[in-house]
C-alpha cells in the first residue's frame, strides 16, 4: 500500500512504542507491555508531525519500523504494493473533513 500521508491512521486505535523506549538499535522483542501504549483516539501518535499538509513519522527511518504495527498496517485490499491507500485518498479527496479530522482547522 502506498501511502499518502494523510496522517489518519495516526490518530485512532493504533499501538506505538512509548517515546523513551525508542532508539537506533532497539530490539523490538525486548519490548514489554509497559514499553507499548494504545492511543483511543484522544491524541494522537506522539511520533506524528507535520510538514505543510503532509503526515510525517518520526521514527519512519529506524532499521526496525518495518517490523511494528504501523510498518505492518496494510488494508488488505490493496492489489499490489503501489495501490495507494484508500483511506489516503478518501481523505485528499475530502479536504475539509480531512483537515477538522487531522485538527488543522
Amino acid at each position: 500500500m502506498k501511502c499518502l500521508r494523510c496522517g489518519r491512521c495516526c490518530f485512532y486505535n493504533v499501538v506505538v512504542i512509548r517515546p523513551e523506549r525508542v532508539k537506533e538499535d532497539l530490539n523490538l522483542g525486548t519490548l514489554s507491555e509497559d514499553d507499548i501504549l494504545l492511543l483511543d483516539g484522544s491524541t494522537t501518535c506522539p511520533f506524528l508531525i507535520w510538514e505543510g499538509d503532509q503526515a510525517v513519522c518520526k521514527i519512519h527511518g529506524h532499521p526496525w519500523f518495518k517490523d511494528t504495527p504501523c510498518g505492518q498496517f496494510t488494508q488488505e485490499i490493496e492489489k499490489s504494493e503501489s495501490s495507494p491507500c484508500r483511506t489516503g485518498t478518501y481523505m485528499r479527496a475530502n479536504i475539509q473533513l480531512w483537515r477538522k479530522l487531522t485538527l488543522q482547522e
